[in-house]
């Protein structure tokens, strides 16, 4: 939509296969034509569209809306509406007289904000979007508000009346915004809207859309927020949602409703569990997870597949719909949500909480005269923070067989079934939806690797079995260049590594140099500065398990040149840091293989070369390295510690 078909030319026959200077100015034309042809006719249709938004007819109106929300998915579209004041008239359509100019202009808005992402739903916010939004629910559903009798089509599903059609695209509305924009919270507190939206979670009375729109919006309004709490202290909220959490509902929609209520529930408790509700959320937590997604879209690709086949349509990004197709695609996308929303809150609820931040002092005058023993590494604290699972927890972790339920959630869906779906707009939303869960679960399991014991893993060969899945896993992806899932993937395989180590496990002595290659450069070549730390972590705890062994000689000596070489050309001065607490750890040891190795890679004149220079970057970024202070300007003192550490060891 929007876009010119170039007319093909017949071309003389060129013997040399290149483009003519001739050809390539005359192609450039007419793409500058058709570039400048779709600008005009965009803002011709902009023009169109605030004519009607201001004329007295209620149909024309309602048509400007509906325009409005089929074109947002062109980001050029998105520009134009935001610039040209479209959402400043729109918004005041949300009081309009006509219910379906509201539920038309809900929807339009709702729309911008989904595609426009957090910059457009900032700018919604400052023009002004808020104010007939918030006066949209006091007048329409505030003093016991009930949704018609809903109509059911034979075999089919509940049809939502239009006043409830509109409330579930405000209330979308109001969660894109709030999840965007710290303004919106504010002013959702300061309006006290919650209790206009609690009783809507109720979903046999305002049906299980509305339910699960009201359910997303609070899980995102009401984290780290205590005047949602306050708030919820003068509502039922609490008793609902507990409702919720114990309800045997168990179809995908209603188990996406339940896990949104547990994190809302975790999120006015602040993240802690009480014993007797540790159960029922596990409960619900497994029944997400034992949702198969991949059987669903196999069978999508399938369908999808014959439908392209039946109608003709050529692949590349066909788009078809049937009532069946879309209740498929969207029962689909209500397991993935699940999944994905169960996989954030056991990744939370595997969160250690027992040690408190902690308080840097400004290093810049730290005494240097303190010996290698005092230095404070980032990871060391990390690691002393590992504490015990709350037992009912833990015991119900195990009970259920959470972990491997979470590592089936890890999986790529096969070449076949990915191709087929790929050849469709619905089928390429939802190989975005899994990936998420697939990021999401490789997150969960390095939080739950690092809390559980190494016998709920399966002991030294099931953590082995986990090392290698992952392993294989991150190196693929590292081909693909999927940064989010890489970073995923190294996160886990750090965890999995770390509880290896602590068994002492005889398999990384045999470990191929081309295996240690391999992890090498993935951590130079990355763009995701946090995937290069993840590589630098787990190199530093492969080395340090190797230390004792005289014959990992090459492999700690490839190690400590990768550390040196990361801290001196990485781009990123907090990964520059975190490679010199590498260094700190494992060539701070004792040992005459660590001495031999350190002078083999002439480590201390390398320092001593890089220490003016690291130093100079510091002063250069000082201003602009916000939570990466602490441990960058730790990593400087440490640095001059470590390097007279090592002379006084030489001497």
């Amino acid at each position: 939509m929007g876009k010119a078909k170039k007319l093909k030319k017949k071309k003389e026959q060129n013997p040399t296969g290149l483009m003519s200077v001739k050809d390539a100015e005359a192609e450039a034309e007419v793409e500058e034509m058709n570039t400048v042809d779709r600008n005009h006719h965009a803002i011709g249709t902009i023009g169109a569209i605030i004519e009607k938004l201001q004329c007295g007819s209620a149909e024309a109106k309602e048509c400007a809306c509906t325009t409005v929300a089929s074109l947002v998915s062109q980001k050029e579209s998105i520009q134009l509406l935001t610039s040209n004041s479209v959402l400043r008239i729109i918004g005041p359509l949300l009081i309009d007289d006509s219910l379906q100019v509201r539920m038309s202009a809900a929807g339009a808005l709702r729309n911008v904000s989904a595609y426009g992402g957090a910059d457009v739903c900032e700018d919604m916010v400052k023009q002004d979007v808020l104010t007939p939004l918030i006066a949209l629910f006091k007048k329409q559903y505030s003093n016991s508000w009930m949704p018609e009798k809903m109509k059911q089509p034979l075999g089919g599903k509940e049809v939502l009346d239009v006043n409830t059609e509109t409330f579930t695209h405000a209330v979308h509305l109001l969660w894109n915004l709030c999840e965007n924009s710290s303004a919106a919270i504010r002013v959702f507190n300061k309006e006290n809207i919650l209790h206009i939206l609690t009783p809507a979670l109720q979903f046999d009375t305002y049906g299980i859309d509305a339910a699960i729109s009201v359910a997303r919006c609070l899980h995102a309004i009401s984290e780290d927020n205590p005047e949602f709490v306050s708030a919820a202290a003068s509502t039922d909220l609490s008793d609902t949602l507990t409702k919720l959490v114990i309800s045997d509902k168990s179809d995908a929609e209603h188990l996406l409703l339940r896990s949104l209520a547990i994190g809302i529930h975790l999120n006015m408790a602040d993240g802690k569990l009480e014993s007797k509700t540790v159960m029922p959320i596990i409960t619900v937590l497994c029944s997400c997870f034992r949702l198969d997604s991949t059987m669903q879209l196999t069978m999508l690709a399938a369908k999808l597949e014959e439908t392209s086949a039946e109608l003709g349509a050529s692949s590349g990004s066909a788009e078809f719909h049937s009532s069946e197709l879309d209740a498929t695609v969207k029962k689909i996308e209500n397991i993935l949500d699940a999944q994905q929303t169960a996989l954030e809150i056991t990744t939370n609820i595997c969160c250690t909480d027992d040690c408190e931040e902690e308080e840097w002092e400004d290093l810049d005058s730290s005494d240097t005269s303190e010996s290698i023993a005092d230095m404070e590494v980032e990871e060391q604290v990390t690691d002393s923070c590992i504490g015990d699972m709350v037992p009912d927890l833990h015991e119900a972790i195990n009970s259920q067989a959470l972990l491997q339920k979470v590592i089936i959630l890890m999986k790529d869906l096969d070449t076949v079934t990915r191709e087929k779906l790929s050849c469709h707009s619905q089928g390429n939303k939802l190989i975005s939806s899994q990936l998420r869960v697939r990021c999401r679960a490789l997150l969960c399991i390095s939080n739950m690797v690092a809390k559980l014991s190494p016998d709920d893993v399966g002991g030294h060969d099931g953590l082995w079995e986990l090392w290698t899945m992952i392993g294989t896993e991150a190196f693929q992806v590292a081909k693909i260049g999927d940064l989010e899932l890489l970073e995923s993937s190294t996160s886990a395989m750090r965890a999995v590594l770390q509880q290896l180590c602590e068994l002492k496990s005889p398999k990384f002595k045999d470990m191929l140099p081309s295996n240690l290659q391999l992890l090498s450069e993935v951590g130079q070549h990355c763009e995701e500065p946090a995937v290069r730390a993840n590589i630098v972590r787990i190199l530093k705890t492969l080395g340090c398990f190797l230390a004792a062994d005289v014959s990992s000689m090459e492999a700690l000596k490839g190690i400590g040149l990768f550390l040196v070489e990361m801290c001196s050309r990485d781009a990123t001065l907090w990964v520059c840091a975190e490679s010199l607490d590498a260094i700190f750890d494992l060539f701070g040891q004792d040992g005459a293989i660590i001495e031999e190795v350190c002078r083999a890679i002439g480590l201390v004149d390398k320092l001593k070369t890089l220490s003016p220079v690291f130093r100079s970057k510091i002063q250069q970024q000082k201003k602009s390295l916000g939570e990466n202070l602490a441990i960058i300007l730790t990593a400087k003192n440490n640095l001059t510690r470590f390097i007279r550490y090592k002379e006084i060891q030489y001497s």
